[in-house]
């Protein structure tokens, strides 16, 4: 698969569930990001059902190279 057209590929939170596509995200050399929205949802299921801290959490996104981004009214229009 090549990259999407030098857009940012946003990551929602059930993707980072799986091992397969998350290996393929370190792979992806494009953008990758996640909402401050979906970094919340992903963190908390983390931390409170697999008992990570805070720093595992940032670190596994950071494996993947994947940014934390503000979600603002302008994303989510250009998400619709």
């Amino acid at each position: 698969m090549g990259q999407l057209n030098n857009r940012p590929l946003l990551i929602d939170t059930n993707a980072l569930t799986d091992r397969d596509f998350f290996e393929w995200l370190k792979k992806y050399h494009g953008v990758k990001k996640i909402s401050s929205v979906a970094y919340m949802e992903y963190a908390l299921f983390y931390c409170g059902k697999k008992k990570w801290d805070l720093d595992k959490v940032n670190s596994t996104l950071k494996s993947a190279d994947i940014e934390i981004e503000a979600f603002d009214k302008r994303q989510a229009d250009d998400a619709i």
